[in-house]
């Protein structure tokens, strides 16, 4: 899976070790996926350690993600709600 122009910019907000996990988790790279455990033992972490920062990650992906939603649906001018 070849990343586009926009993933690959939001990747740089990330830690790099995070960049790097979700690489591996996802096979971003090569397409090939590790597991959980391949990338501790790339890492030499435990495996709870790679668990957090691939959620961390996909955290900060998530929430890029939903402002471009957001700001795409949301009308050009805002108006209040009426009661």
């Amino acid at each position: 899976v070849l990343m586009d122009d926009d993933l690959k910019k939001q990747f740089k907000k990330l830690t790099y070790r995070e960049r790097e996990v979700l690489k591996l988790r996802f096979g971003l790279d090569d397409n090939y996926t590790y597991t959980r455990d391949e990338v501790a033992r790339i890492f030499k972490v435990p495996v709870g350690r790679v668990r957090t920062m691939e959620l961390n990650g996909l955290a900060k992906l998530g929430k890029y993600w939903l402002c471009q939603r957001l700001t795409a649906s949301s009308p050009t001018t805002s108006t209040a709600p009426t009661r």
